[in-house]
């Protein structure tokens, strides 16, 4: 949809002045793109994990041409301009007594070759403790893994991690660290993992027995959820606090059996060189047995880097962890990110800079999702052309599969396969003989409702259509 704004200018008779209604602001400096097509393209980046080169052919297939240079642009504009709110979020996180912390890969372009950087994400959420404050998730990119970016970023904060037993953490932890140590609360599922593993994998007797007892003790946790912190510590220490110390005594008595080299001797390890931490949610019902909070934060970037493959730039890396911060924390509050983003960007720059915090999402009124959204899945979206190259038919034919499969993952069962399979022959017979395979359905469609005679049924191939629209080629 095209706004066009319609500026009258009126001259008084007598005095000769003109005058004339102000320009319309725009959400991003000299940008013709409104709040929702920069809200579509926000959240098809960085909530349903579509490149930028997809959609730029997406728009070009709709015929609208918007060069993938353009919609970079949009993403650096659309950063600087929500960069309050995003600055707001840090602080909200910063000023929780509880945090959890975890990290993620990212490859980064670089001269000839792509370079490793990280993306880091902080999570506040109080919801399992039964606390009312808003949950938010701050996300932050650095070059490289050094527990020192991580110390940076949390400044003054001086309160729990939920954290993995990454050696960089330590220096949070230290007794001398300013303006005070931060306690360590060890991760539950991290523990289990290392067993379930050796139990899965290899059949120890140990590690099955010790993945039965852990699960034992996230039974039981199952009925804190939700509690307030001093009822959850009452529920902990009735129930599943023997069973931890029984799982104690049991662990050091087959460690003692186990050569220092085997497998499962390693896991117990991790469990005995941390059992203070693994153990401190006995005394503060804020702490959660497990760190998945952070875990569900870091898998859309996880989904997310299998598209878009890397960061362009270190400056790509902040942008992307910015936007990133924006949309977990609106979908933390059980807001729709792109129709927050549309709302935002509308009333972003008439907005009061003393009252920026009635922007956040927690602080807006309930938003619906926009009737007209094009993007209804991210299936639907992958369907986009491919680029015509050198390679034989088949080869052709094969890479809208495999772009497909890095999207879908999985198909739900072998019919699902079969959908999936006629639906790709339709797509690539009408692309192989210049049809227009997103007309072509809709006009088949239609005429099979219509009562299409059976006797006729080679008409509506595609190979014996009558023209329609030529099929466009996108650079």
């Amino acid at each position: 949809m095209v706004i066009q704004h319609v500026r009258e200018r009126f001259s008084c008779r007598d005095c000769e002045t003109i005058a004339q209604t102000p320009a319309p602001f725009h959400p991003i400096p000299r940008g013709r793109a409104g709040p929702n097509l920069l809200a579509e393209v926000m959240m098809a980046k960085f909530g349903l994990h579509l490149p930028l080169h997809r959609q730029s052919q997406r728009f070009a297939h709709e015929g609208v041409s918007i060069d993938v240079s353009t919609l970079a642009g949009w993403v650096g504009a659309v950063t600087t301009a929500l960069s309050p709110l995003v600055a707001r979020i840090e602080a909200h996180v910063r000023g929780a007594e509880r945090l959890h912390l975890d990290d993620t890969p990212v490859p980064v372009l670089a001269k000839g070759k792509t370079r490793t950087g990280r993306l880091w994400t902080v999570v506040r959420d109080n919801r399992p403790c039964g606390r009312p404050e808003p949950p938010a998730a701050a996300d932050f990119y650095s070059p490289d893994r050094s527990g020192a970016h991580a110390e940076t970023w949390l400044g003054d904060f001086h309160g729990i991690v939920q954290a993995d037993a990454f050696s960089g953490f330590g220096r949070l932890y230290e007794p001398g660290r300013k303006p005070g140590p931060l306690r360590e609360a060890a991760c539950w599922a991290h523990a289990r993992r290392k067993f379930f593993e050796l139990a899965e994998l290899r059949k120890a007797p140990i590690a099955i027995e010790a993945v039965t007892r852990i699960d034992a003790i996230f039974a039981i946790e199952r009925a804190a959820n939700g509690l307030a912190p001093d009822e959850r510590c009452a529920h902990r220490r009735a129930r599943s606090a023997a069973v931890v110390a029984d799982l104690e005594v049991w662990l050091r008595e087959n460690r003692a059996r186990l050569s220092a080299k085997a497998p499962t001797a390693a896991a117990i390890d991790f469990l005995h060189k941390r059992w203070a931490a693994f153990t401190r949610f006995h005394n503060d019902g804020r702490i959660c047995l497990s760190n998945n909070a952070a875990e569900r934060s870091i898998r859309p970037i996880a989904v997310g880097r299998r598209n878009w493959t890397f960061a362009g730039s270190d400056a790509g890396g902040h942008r992307t962890a910015a936007l990133y911060t924006l949309i977990k924390t609106v979908k933390l509050n059980g807001i729709d990110p792109q129709a927050w983003l549309t709302d935002v960007l509308a009333r972003l720059l008439d907005h009061p800079a003393r009252r920026i915090d009635d922007l956040l999402p927690w602080n807006c009124p309930p938003l619906s999702a926009p009737s007209d959204r094009r993007l209804t899945s991210r299936r639907d979206h992958d369907r986009s052309l491919h680029r015509r190259r050198t390679f034989n038919i088949v080869e052709r034919t094969i890479r809208p599969l495999a772009l497909n499969r890095k999207n879908a993952l999985i198909a739900s069962s072998e019919g699902g396969g079969q959908h999936w399979a006629v639906s790709a022959s339709l797509t690539e017979t009408c692309k192989l003989v210049g049809v227009e395979p997103h007309a072509y359905p809709a006009d088949i469609i239609t005429r099979i409702v219509e009562g299409h005679p059976q006797c006729h049924l080679n008409d509506p191939l595609s190979w014996a259509y009558p023209a329609m629209p030529a099929l466009k080629a996108v650079a």
